[in-house]
């Protein structure tokens, strides 16, 4: 026999389990809502607006502390012309001695390598003061790039119009899909940025060939173009 106890207990018990079971269900179904992601990129060419010269001088001696004087020497002098001219905005220098061998595998003498490297936005201005340095020094390469204020005001343009383009995708999608209106579940947003197209550089066999290396013949510098590149990858919830 059941007790009147017994029964209110068994009563209250199916009750709490009625209760749970809509939350639970509920719970599931969020769980398994569908998920889409979508990547979009943008993309804008951008004119190089820093060039960067790259020029060396060499002595030999059968020193090898007269060669590295020699070498200090001719540095000194290229950053004392280089010294009041505005068009250089940063330089970069580093000597080197290496040691040669003869036909018997001996040292035979020594090697100094200077190298000076000179940046500027000022194309036209930053020829002209490299071929100060001239007869001494000579161009081993000239490379351009994007200048961190320029690619970072690019890429604040290109983002505004990457979320817009990614937005419209997203709604172009779920409405596809039969849905109303989506929800942002996670989004990641990378910036990026390269050479582009144009002239990158100009290697020392060739500058030697076309006569700017012994003449002080200031070279015409065309910078070309970087390419700005910011892409969005993400995912959302349709509803």
């Amino acid at each position: 026999m059941t007790t009147p106890r017994l029964l209110t207990g068994m009563l209250a018990l199916g009750l709490l389990l009625g209760l749970a079971q809509p939350s639970f269900s509920a719970e599931r179904s969020h769980q398994h809502d569908p998920k889409i992601t979508l990547e979009h990129t943008q993309q804008q060419e951008v004119a190089n607006d820093i060039a960067s010269l790259s020029l060396f001088f060499e002595v030999k001696d059968k020193d090898a502390g007269t060669a590295s004087q020699k070498a200090t020497v001719a540095l000194n002098n290229a950053l004392a012309k280089l010294k009041s001219d505005v068009a250089v905005q940063e330089k970069r220098s580093s000597i080197q001695t290496y040691s040669d061998f003869g036909a018997d595998g001996k040292v035979s003498g020594w090697r100094a390598r200077v190298e000076l490297s000179l940046d500027g936005n000022d194309f036209s201005a930053l020829s002209k003061a490299a071929a100060k340095t001239a007869p001494e020094f000579a161009y081993s390469g000239i490379s351009y790039r994007l200048s961190t204020e320029s690619r970072q005001r690019e890429e604040q343009l290109l983002i505004n119009k990457a979320v817009l383009a990614f937005k419209e995708k997203a709604q172009t999608v779920v409405t596809a899909f039969g849905f109303v209106g989506y929800q942002l579940a996670d989004v990641t947003v990378k910036t990026s940025s390269d050479i582009g197209s144009g002239p990158r550089f100009r290697s020392e066999p060739m500058m030697m060939a076309s006569g700017m290396a012994s003449d002080g013949v200031a070279p015409t510098l065309e910078g070309g173009k970087a390419r700005v590149t910011v892409s969005i990858t993400g995912a959302i919830s349709p509803r």
